[in-house]
This record gives structure tokens, C-alpha cells and sequence, in this order.
């Protein structure tokens, strides 16, 4: 784990879990949940969940129509302004 600072964690440090060989679990059931709800969305090709998963399932904390690129940045240790540019382009417009 990274947080804004750089610092690197092993561990969780509010909970304690550890990162490395941990899942997310239900992983595929957020992906179809946020999908479908990115359907009912007009006007927006691109957009950043943020998601929580609770005791009754996957819930919906924020979307923003342009999400924070710094965790990926982070973690890969090197820009990803390039590639971004072209997967935005490559993506449908909308009208």
C-alpha cells in the first residue's frame, strides 16, 4: 500500500491487513454492479467509483467524472500521462 506521502505499507495501517497476496472479495460482482450503474449515467464516457463493500453488498461512496491519478502513478513509480491520453481518446463519445 502507498498513501499520498509515498510511504509504503506491508500492512494496512488502520486495520492491519496485509497487502500482499490479499484480495478483494466479490471483485467481479462490484465490476457488473458499477457497470450497470454507469449505463443509467448520460452524458459521461468516463467516470471513477469509489466503493465500499458492506454486509448487503457493494454500495456506492462517490462517482466523479474525472477520478485521481496519482494512486496508479504511485504504485507503478513512473507518469502515465501517455498512455491516459490514449485510452481517452480510444473511448466512445458521447453526445
Amino acid at each position: 500500500g502507498f498513501d499520498e506521502y509515498g510511504r509504503v505499507y506491508a500492512f494496512h495501517p488502520d486495520t492491519g491487513v496485509r497487502f500482499v497476496g490479499e484480495q478483494i472479495p466479490r471483485w467481479s460482482e462490484m465490476i457488473d454492479f458499477c457497470k450497470t450503474r454507469a449505463k443509467k449515467i448520460k452524458g459521461m464516457s468516463y467516470l471513477s467509483w469509489d466503493m465500499a463493500l458492506t454486509d448487503d453488498g457493494w454500495d456506492t461512496i462517490e462517482v466523479n467524472e474525472i477520478g485521481q491519478l496519482i494512486g496508479p502513478q504511485m504504485t507503478m513509480k513512473r507518469g502515465i500521462r501517455k498512455e491516459l491520453e490514449r485510452m481517452l481518446q480510444a473511448m466512445p463519445k458521447v453526445v
